[in-house]
């Protein structure tokens, strides 16, 4: 069996419904990999005997002629690292347990199937599985090592081992960092460590962690963070101020001083991105020796995929949220932060406004539509979801409800606030001419207000309906204005 960098990764796709099986074969196939399928256990089992196995097997939990664990056992059985994926139509705890018991790396209910992140899971099962691969090599070498050198590879092997673990389950980027400086101090018994990270894909600050085995005076912290940005892709300039900077030391004893005698880097890289640089702040007289930095260039590398895929997921929640077009959250996200907030209103005891505004007929989308085309609609209303969200506070949430409608959650927000806040928004909009593709309009909008109290028994749909009316209200008043309607 191959298991080359270049080799076309095989996956087994098994499922008596031909619909998601082809569903399924089309999106593996689209992401470059080899891909089998097999209608009844009998013939996946067949599929299994060949010489190639598949790196990966999505298995239908109920089959016609067997249940899914048994594939489950038999492929475990004949490929220990083989990644199976459980997918089933009648979801419940106990299957859940005794499949990811048995080995699965996941169990995916069919009614729960999200198309978007069918192929981050694969993705990210199949980058466990390199990385393992990849250790299994390093031990092979270990072992093949001559005798001397045992205890100081076999050291090294933990090391690694540890790597995998602490990064396999990371979510959160600045975790991932953090756990990289911490393994980067403890395996290559350095003084300091520092990581400095770019986001490839989302909107979130550049940031660096600097962690030692002792306080860092500001002439350490500023010295690593130097040799960081140093080393950091050309293509990404960046000064101190663009960095969000984080110190972490994991002794409390004397301070550390500032000069250091080696500095060591690795970059952080994926087939796709330059994510980073990863470095060691020395005091030592000698430098890092080779088997050190094999194991810096090791951490590097599973750090980097264990970003990225941080990254991805992160891309997939924002995306998840967003309205594509403007950039606000999405109607349901929206409903979502509004029960929440209620829930959180009632046990507090303070109120909260919803505010519903809509771009008036003369200058509404429509009309901008039919007479210059959707591109310079389009244009205008980012335009004016821009407008919206600089003149709320940071607490407050702005969501494209649909069309050219948009809706707006104040938290802890009265009724008087809640009218200031509306009319607020309705007057920067007309006074703030809009200029796109060479051209000026002028816009207006209406408002509707609903003020949500404890205790009253109104729900997220009742108050959104009724800052629906009172923005139906203002437009018959001849628009450009804010009319709130109350639930009592």
């Amino acid at each position: 069996m191959s298991n080359g960098p270049e080799a076309i990764e095989k996956i087994l796709i098994v499922d008596d419904e031909e619909n998601i099986r082809q569903l399924l074969a089309r999106l593996c196939e689209r992401e470059g990999y080899d891909v089998l399928t097999a209608p009844t256990g009998s013939e996946a089992l067949a599929l299994l005997e060949g010489e190639e196995l598949p790196a990966l097997a999505i298995v239908d939990l109920r089959l016609p002629d067997m249940d899914g664990m048994e594939i489950l056992r038999r492929a475990r059985d004949r490929d220990p690292r083989m990644v199976v994926i459980i997918l089933t139509g009648y979801a419940d705890v106990k299957s859940a347990v005794e499949a990811l018991t048995l080995g699965a790396y996941d169990y995916i209910p069919k009614d729960a199937l999200n198309l978007q992140l069918i192929p981050i899971i694969i993705h990210r099962a199949l980058d466990r599985r390199r990385v393992g691969l990849r250790n299994e090599q390093l031990i092979a070498e270990l072992q093949r090592a001559n005798a001397e050198l045992q205890r100081q590879r076999a050291h090294q092997l933990h090391i690694i081992q540890q790597m995998g673990r602490a990064l396999a389950g990371g979510l959160q980027a600045q975790e991932i960092a953090e756990v990289m400086v911490q393994l980067a101090i403890s395996a290559m018994e350095c003084d300091a460590a520092g990581i400095l990270v770019t986001p490839p894909s989302i909107p979130q600050k550049p940031f660096a962690l600097l962690g030692s085995t002792r306080p860092l005076a500001p002439e350490a912290q500023q010295a690593l963070l130097e040799a960081l940005m140093a080393h950091f892709p050309e293509r990404f300039p960046l000064s101190a101020e663009d960095v969000d900077v984080h110190v972490i030391s994991y002794n409390d004893l004397e301070e550390d001083e500032g000069h250091w005698r080696h500095i060591e880097t690795a970059p952080l890289t994926t087939r796709e991105n330059a994510l980073g640089v990863l470095a060691l702040g020395s005091h030592r007289e000698t430098p890092c020796d080779e088997d050190a930095l094999a194991i810096l260039r090791m951490l590097a590398t599973q750090g980097s995929i264990a970003l990225e895929n941080a990254f991805l997921f992160a891309r997939m929640c924002e995306l998840a949220t967003r309205d594509s077009l403007t950039g606000l959250y999405n109607h349901s996200h929206f409903f979502e932060l509004l029960e929440a907030e209620i829930s959180r209103s009632e046990r507090y005891g303070y109120n909260l406004a919803v505010i519903v505004l809509d771009m008036d007929r003369a200058s509404g989308l429509k009309y901008i539509n039919d007479t210059y085309g959707h591109q310079v609609g389009d244009a205008v209303l980012r335009e004016v979801a821009k407008l919206l969200t600089y003149n709320v506070r940071l607490a407050d949430a702005v969501a494209r409800y649909g069309g050219d409608e948009f809706a707006i959650l104040a938290p802890q927000t009265g009724k008087n606030e809640a009218m200031i806040l509306a009319n607020r928004l309705c007057r920067r909009v007309s006074e703030t001419p809009i200029r796109v593709m060479g051209l000026e309009f002028h816009v207006t909008v209406s408002g509707g207000v609903a003020v949500f109290t404890p205790r009253s028994g109104v729900t997220a749909s009742t108050l959104v309906d009724l800052a629906d009316q009172g923005m139906y209200l203002a437009k018959e008043q001849g628009g450009n204005r804010a009319f709130m309607v109350d639930w009592d």
